[in-house]
């Protein structure tokens, strides 16, 4: 006997509508069934990898690799509001070897002929033709010693070399160094 779920009145069992308030039945079926009780004690059965897979392919994409976080990776092709490379002025020399055997025999030639009194001079000749041709970022470098400002720095090395029995001579090439960039300057 089935009992209608309006009326509680009872009826027979494949009936379909109640016959004391005229309900139907089929909705009431679907009304009154309870779910099914999921089954706690079991687990569910994946594989790893299939489910890594899922993921993996579920993920959002961004040309072909997946974003996480909604972050797109990082792609080293890609540029974003980069300025366009602006070329940078060359350095280079422009003496010849020409010029470099001529003005070393004539600096020899000075040195030669004044036992290495002037020697400052032909320092100071060769320091300023390497430094008029040399060009660095596209700026021209000049010289502004002279032989004359070396003889005072010159002398004074010379006698601390001879006081100290050669050690100070170690420290000369630094000191005409620092006395040659001290010259030098952009000549534009």
């Amino acid at each position: 006997m089935k009992v209608c779920p309006k009326c509680q009145a009872q009826c027979v069992d494949n009936a379909v509508f109640c016959t004391n308030c005229g309900a139907d039945f089929r909705a009431a079926v679907q009304y009154n069934q309870q779910p099914q009780q999921p089954q706690y004690n079991q687990q569910p059965q994946y594989n790893q990898q299939n489910y890594r897979a899922q993921n993996y392919n579920s993920a959002p994409q961004y040309n072909g690799a997946p974003v996480y976080n909604n972050v797109p990776p990082y792609n080293a092709a890609q540029t974003y509001n980069a300025a366009p490379a602006q070329a940078q002025p060359e350095s280079y020399f422009d003496g010849t070897l020409l010029q470099r055997i001529g003005w070393s025999i004539l600096g020899s030639l000075v040195i030669i002929f004044t036992l290495g009194i002037l020697a400052p001079f032909a320092i100071c000749m060769m320091t300023n033709w390497e430094t008029k041709h040399t060009v660095i970022n596209g700026r021209r470098l000049a010289f502004n010693g002279n032989g004359g400002q070396l003889m005072g720095n010159w002398i004074k090395w010379l006698l601390l070399s001879i006081i100290t029995i050669g050690i100070y001579s170690l420290w000369i090439p630094i000191k005409m160094k620092k006395w040659v960039t001290k010259h030098t300057y952009f000549a534009d």
